[in-house]
């Protein structure tokens, strides 16, 4: 079958499908304001995915300040009755694309996920490349019990260029605060 996605970003004309598509993949992890401010800030970047022009998912990348080289992955998902076709892949890797044209400086797509509830989506990362690790070192824990966030995710962090990934642990940490801040949309 040929999957033939297309990517639209998200604009005030087109917002409301955007949040709909978020709440239908999403139920529990509500977000319409961070939605909203990517329009008017570009950060984040959202996109309607769009198979035959029937919407079938969205995908988002978001910039963070203490991540320079790093650019995060933001609400992927594909509604119910496309998931296991393989449209996931493509609308991920038609994201990736999208990134290595338009933002050369940028080294990692980097994003974090739940280890349980998301083993699919983790399969996927990993046969597309992406180096995962349980989300933080156990020394972590006391830190993250400090700032409220349980240790049941995972990182998941893609090369886009010929660089080493360092300071795992910092990223690590510094994405933990950023779950925190992002919480305040829920």
């Amino acid at each position: 079958m040929n999957k033939s996605i297309r990517l639209e970003i998200v604009n005030f004309k087109n917002i409301k499908l955007a949040q709909s598509l978020q709440e239908d993949i999403f139920p529990n992890e509500k977000s319409p304001r961070q939605l909203t401010e990517g329009v008017y800030t570009n950060n984040p970047i959202n996109f309607i995915a769009y198979f035959d022009n029937k919407p079938i998912g969205i995908v988002g990348v978001y910039f963070q300040k203490n991540l320079p080289e790093h650019i995060m992955l933001n609400w992927f998902g594909v509604i119910k009755s496309y998931r296991g076709r393989g449209f996931g892949r493509e609308i991920l890797k038609q994201t990736i694309e999208f990134i290595k044209s338009d933002f050369t400086d940028i080294k990692f797509l980097t994003l974090y996920t739940g280890k349980i509830e998301n083993k699919i989506a983790i399969n996927l990362y990993s046969s597309l490349n992406f180096h995962i690790e349980d989300y933080c070192c156990d020394e972590d824990i006391a830190e993250l019990n400090k700032i409220g966030i349980e240790n049941n995710f995972v990182i998941c962090i893609l090369k886009l260029k010929d660089a080493d990934i360092v300071d795992l642990k910092k990223i690590n940490l510094k994405i933990a605060k950023q779950f925190q801040e992002l919480s305040k949309y829920n």
